[in-house]
């Protein structure tokens, strides 16, 4: 599953890139990444870089600034430095908020991250969490 997953997200940075989408994002930026345990009105809530097992999911919340016209990025969620999740978010102003969830298992302890990449591969920013048992 890892690497049907590795290989899916590698062929959709390339066909994006081909199509132009890489261009039209090459002055984005990540501004700021959160990890919380819930939104509320748009914003996150419970922000902390721990968290229990017994937490149910986890929100990636980021901000990016600088896209001209509307661009995909990727939230790619890795526990333990396996792929987990790669979620596709839609970015449509020059400063916009956006963000992504995980199910946690209680199994899932220990290490994470969550990388911000843009559709030419580019990673934009990243950040790490952890579950503790």
């Amino acid at each position: 599953m890892q690497k049907f997953l590795i290989l899916f997200v590698t062929f959709v940075f390339s066909l994006m890139a081909s199509v132009g989408f890489a261009e039209k994002a090459h002055d984005l930026k990540l501004k700021d990444i959160q990890f919380c345990t819930a939104i509320e009105n748009k914003n996150p809530s419970g922000v902390a870089d721990v968290f229990v097992n017994t937490t149910e999911r986890i929100y990636c919340y980021t901000t990016l600034e600088g896209a001209a016209e509307p661009v995909m990025v990727w939230h790619l969620w890795y526990h333990n430095d396996q792929a987990k999740a790669s979620i596709r978010l839609g970015i449509k102003g020059s400063h916009w908020r956006t963000w992504s969830s995980k199910k946690i298992i209680p199994g899932w302890s220990g290490k994470w991250r969550v990388d911000v990449v843009k559709a030419d591969g580019t990673i934009l920013g990243s950040k790490k969490f952890i579950i503790k048992p």
